[in-house]
């Protein structure tokens, strides 16, 4: 939440005179953002790139204990699954490599957006029947929340771009 926070606050650094939130999205010129805002852009993207790093190595110590199974099966078929335990992680810490050096920002933010809302639905139905008490409820939703807002965090980092200080700018002015 803190990464989402700081791409809001990057989003504040005025560079010009616009008045409107929405403008300063929506601007076709590409002036080479302030060492300010890069900054903010950055710490933000590091911040949840060491998120994505974190719930990833959890669920690589949870397939390095299952004998490298990916797939995992109870053999109590009633037995409900665990929304921490799911392989949207690992493709999320995949991504967040490429995400914290800013290599294909637009591809990487999207895909990462779009792994976080698959998990929130897929592994955070708080509304499910198969939850049998009010408790794992109230967590899966706090779960389902912070997905989408991580995911909202990326589509802010994605419109306002990367910043000067990523791969993609590197790569840019090399040509």
């Amino acid at each position: 939440m803190l990464g989402c926070s700081a791409l809001v606050l990057a989003n504040a650094v005025k560079e010009s005179k616009r008045s409107t939130y929405a403008g300063k999205l929506l601007a076709e010129d590409k002036k080479v953002d302030s060492k300010k805002k890069s900054a903010a852009l950055l710490a933000g993207r590091l911040m949840m790139t060491t998120l994505f790093a974190f719930i990833g190595y959890g669920q690589v110590r949870r397939v390095i204990n299952r004998d490298f199974a990916i797939w995992f099966r109870h053999k109590d078929d009633h037995h409900f699954m665990d929304g921490h335990d799911n392989n949207w992680l690992l493709l999320e810490f995949a991504l967040s490599i490429p995400f914290a050096f800013g290599y294909k920002m637009a591809s990487t933010t999207r895909l990462l957006a779009s792994t976080l809302i698959l998990e929130a639905f897929t592994c955070w139905a708080f509304w499910s029947s198969q939850i049998k008490n009010w408790q794992y409820a109230f967590h899966a939703q706090l779960h389902f929340v912070v997905n989408l807002s991580c995911a909202g965090g990326l589509l802010i980092l994605q419109g306002l771009g990367a910043g000067r200080y990523t791969v993609d700018n590197l790569i840019k002015k090399k040509e």
